[in-house]
C-alpha cells in the first residue's frame, strides 16, 4: 500500500484483520489470507516501537520527521 494513499491507523487496521479472519472462516477465500499478511506487514508491525512498549496510532512511513518533531514539542 502507498504511504501517502493508504489509512494507516493501527486500531483500525488491527480491526480489518479481525475482519478479515472472520471472512476468512466463513469463505475459505485466500484473498481474506492475503488481507491479513499485506496489513500486519504495511501497518501493524510498523505501528510497534523496535522495544515494543510504545506503540503509534498513525503509521509512522507517512508521518513527516519534522512535522511529528514540532508537534511534540508544542506537547500536542
Amino acid at each position: 500500500m502507498p504511504n501517502d494513499l493508504a489509512y494507516s491507523e493501527t486500531c483500525a487496521s488491527i480491526g480489518l484483520i479481525f475482519f478479515a479472519k472472520k471472512m476468512l472462516e466463513i469463505t475459505a477465500d485466500s484473498k481474506y489470507a492475503n488481507v491479513m499478511e499485506r496489513v500486519l506487514y504495511n501497518t501493524v508491525l510498523a505501528s510497534v516501537s523496535s522495544d515494543g512498549k510504545a506503540f503509534f496510532y498513525t503509521n509512522p512511513l507517512e508521518v513527516l520527521p519534522e512535522a511529528a518533531k514540532k508537534i511534540q514539542e508544542k506537547g500536542t
